[in-house]
């Protein structure tokens, strides 16, 4: 008992002591609890930026893809551009041809009248022309002198591009 007594004599001569170590204890929980807090605070924080990250990160992927997809399609749509130019060209080139060589007949048709004025009506007759149509007939020819100066322009304007 004697030794109980002598630590619990000690143990009341420390009491400043003791007081400055719960003291001291107290402030370090308290430090503890801020820094807890803290460390909290920066967990969410962390956490709204991995989903800002992961959000950025499925548009740069979405965006890469219709970058890869739009660069596909402007692809297709140029070689179908140059296909239906070359078409376009052929078929410029075969009408223009067609009309070219009507426009040539008539033409030669009406120098052989210009040039044998009293066989007009024959020839006109052989033709299966009346000359009554004859008006007719011409304006057609300048139609066609007309469609072919026009296919010109836009075969140039193939060739060009």
């Amino acid at each position: 008992m004697h030794c109980q007594a002598a630590n619990v004599h000690a143990i009341l001569e420390s009491g400043p002591a003791v007081a400055g170590v719960a003291e001291r204890l107290h402030h370090a929980t308290s430090l503890l609890d801020d820094f807890e807090q803290n460390l909290t605070i920066f967990d969410i924080k962390l956490r709204h930026m991995r989903e800002d990250i992961a959000a950025i990160e499925a548009r740069n992927n979405s965006l890469e893809l219709q970058a890869r997809n739009n660069t596909k399609l402007l692809s297709k749509l140029e070689s179908a551009y140059v296909s239906l130019q070359f078409a376009c060209y052929c078929l410029v080139a075969r009408v223009g041809r067609a009309i070219e060589r009507q426009v040539k007949l008539v033409h030669a048709g009406l120098l052989q009248l210009l040039e044998l004025p009293g066989q007009s009506e024959r020839l006109l007759a052989g033709a299966g022309i009346a000359m009554s149509t004859l008006p007719n007939v011409v304006q057609a020819a300048w139609q066609l002198h007309d469609s072919v100066e026009a296919l010109k322009v836009v075969q140039t304007f193939l060739l060009t591009t």
